[in-house]
């Protein structure tokens, strides 16, 4: 099998495989890296003997530097054929462009094919050649799969928004914790904020929580008039047995502090870092410092 023949197999099983993360939702986790790492992986399940390979490797042509994504040595009827591929995953046009323009002066360079594969909007796909390139026996080719936004980043996880959510609004490090509670929640040291798309359907509950509390000692019952001076006095506690917050008549460590809608839009993080600013003078003498995005 010619290289060719093989590239345009690998990237049909690419399409696939994106157009069946779009479906469910999980194409908000791709990349240009995912995107490389996914071509190269049909490549190689193609009727073609590699050599060699490497990806992003320093490489001079003409005096000028380049670090292309990916080379790719193959055997083909006792001759070594040498292909450069860069690849682009949405990203701007000018990005592109550049991408495009390197494809071309890689024939100065020791290899006889170039591809540059790209998923992106479909209003690029008519910027780009359709037909194979020749230059002076080097050929170039481009492979574009077209997408809306919408098709791409339409349907997304709730965890996944609650994560945007926090990176939008505070800038503390966190964890993911998915699988088990659908949370995303700041690293817990005197107090943790929690991100939680689990216990309402189809809300993200802002919830406060002190792992120490202690209902003995009386900074809590201080703590705890601070909170409701500022408008935050709707108590939850977490229930082992069905793994999600639930309302609670009185403070044990732990209070609601919004309710949103499951997105990232500006207008829910206006919402939220308005809900932070209120908390943030009540938390000065705790860790970690309550820092909101700018």
């Amino acid at each position: 099998m010619e290289i060719r023949e093989a590239v345009r197999n690998a990237f049909a099983m690419v399409k696939q495989d994106f157009d069946q993360a779009c479906r469910i939702g999980e194409a908000v986790y791709w990349s240009e890296e995912v995107l490389r790492l996914n071509f190269f992986r049909h490549l190689c399940s193609q009727d073609i003997n590699i050599k060699w390979f490497s990806a992003e490797l320093e490489t001079h042509i003409m005096g000028k530097r380049y670090q292309p994504d990916l080379i790719v040595y193959c055997e083909d009827n006792n001759e070594t054929k040498r292909s450069i591929f860069e690849l682009k995953f949405w990203g701007s046009r000018g990005d592109w462009k550049e991408a495009w323009d390197r494809i071309q002066a890689y024939k100065d360079g020791p290899f006889d094919h170039g591809f540059f594969l790209a998923i992106g909007p479909s209003t690029r796909i008519e910027e780009f050649p359709k037909d194979l390139i020749n230059l002076d026996g080097y050929e170039a080719e481009a492979h574009i799969y077209g997408k809306t936004q919408r098709e791409t980043f339409g349907k997304a996880p709730n965890i996944y928004v609650a994560e945007q959510l926090l990176k939008k609004t505070l800038n503390i490090s966190y964890h993911v914790i998915g699988d088990m509670f659908g949370w995303v929640t700041t690293t817990p040291e005197d107090y943790n904020i929690i991100f939680d798309v689990l216990s309402k359907e189809q809300k993200c509950l802002l919830i406060l929580n002190f792992p120490d509390f202690n209902p003995g000692l009386e900074k809590w019952k201080v703590l705890e008039n601070k909170l409701r001076e500022v408008g935050f006095g709707k108590y939850v506690y977490f229930n082992e047995e069905e793994a999600v917050f639930r309302s609670s008549d009185a403070f044990v460590g732990t209070l609601l502090l919004q309710e949103l809608e499951v997105n990232s839009y500006p207008e829910n993080v206006r919402m939220a870092k308005e809900c932070f600013t209120r908390l943030k003078p009540i938390l000065t003498e705790l860790k970690p410092i309550l820092e909101l995005v700018e």
